[in-house]
């Protein structure tokens, strides 16, 4: 996921929200991303609060190209209904990328710039919290828990292992046709040459099913395909590689509007199944 595909998701859905002082939300979110300074911290900055105050959940962000373990700080750096400020803080501090934002975070919010701006009552409150929240994350993160790695870190891990690392040829989101979220995610790659093989291409895709890597022969109408969105082409070439695109619509839904479900055969994995907002079922991946 490139910086700039993490503004486009943060502008769609930010828009139209304000901060306290009236301004526009994303402008919070672009000064948050200046105040750190590795490319993986920019990507939590700039989706930070999507959990948070969007209608967008883990899946969308996944589904967008958001890499697993950027997820997981993104997830950590969201503050869940119901959890103390103190548990969330001791959460966000245990996780490296999701500390280096929560602090440019707290140091946007707590800026003079923004606080004057506000009713004198509410700066001097938010001030003593912002204070707060620093002194808790500084004696967290000096004295961090140390546990074997989560079932979400041990997966973000593993994820990451199919993720080509060659040079991009073309990325591009593919998005809701119902409500605008991201369905899926499909990157083409330029894999180099090996002694016993000429150069091929990867695709390596994001998508309600997960992620997968494969190989691609017609790799010029492929990297048009996904320049131009184009699921019908894709989905004639293999329906595998669009799992969000319904076939007889002719539309992309995102996860929020499949159902899909796991199919067995004797007790054995078969294919994952899924039926579209109009009722068609088709076979997502097998």
């Amino acid at each position: 996921m490139r910086l700039e595909q993490a503004i486009e998701l943060a502008r769609r859905f930010h828009a139209g929200q304000t901060d306290k002082a009236g301004r526009p939300y994303l402008e919070h979110v672009l000064r948050v991303a200046d105040g750190v300074d590795a490319p993986d911290e920019k990507l939590v900055a700039v989706m930070h609060d999507l959990l948070e105050d969007t209608i967008l959940d883990s899946t969308d962000l996944f589904c967008a190209g958001c890499p697993p373990h950027v997820l997981l700080a993104v997830e950590d750096i969201t503050h869940l209904a119901g959890e103390s400020y103190e548990s969330y803080l001791r959460r966000v501090a245990s996780n490296p990328l999701a500390l280096a934002v929560k602090r440019a975070d707290i140091s946007d919010n707590a800026s003079e710039d923004r606080l004057r701006l506000l009713d004198p009552e509410d700066a001097g409150r938010l001030r003593e919290k912002y204070r707060h929240a620093r002194s808790l994350l500084e004696e967290f993160s000096a004295a961090p828990v140390i546990s074997e790695p989560s079932q979400r870190e041990r997966g973000a891990q593993f994820a990451a292992l199919g993720t080509p690392t060659s040079s991009e040829l073309v990325c591009n989101t593919f998005w809701c046709g119902r409500c605008g979220r991201p369905a899926g995610t499909l990157t083409l790659f330029s894999d180099a040459p090996t002694l016993l093989e000429e150069r091929h291409a990867l695709l390596f895709t994001q998508t309600l099913v997960g992620s997968s890597t494969g190989r691609v022969d017609d790799e010029k109408a492929v990297q048009t395909a996904i320049a131009k969105r184009d699921a019908a082409f894709l989905g004639r070439l293999d329906h595998e590689l669009v799992p969000f695109w319904c076939l007889r619509c002719e539309k992309v839904y995102c996860n929020a509007h499949w159902v899909h479900w796991v199919e067995f055969d004797d007790g054995f994995y078969d294919c994952d199944r899924g039926r579209c907002p109009e009722g068609h079922v088709r076979t997502l991946s097998d």
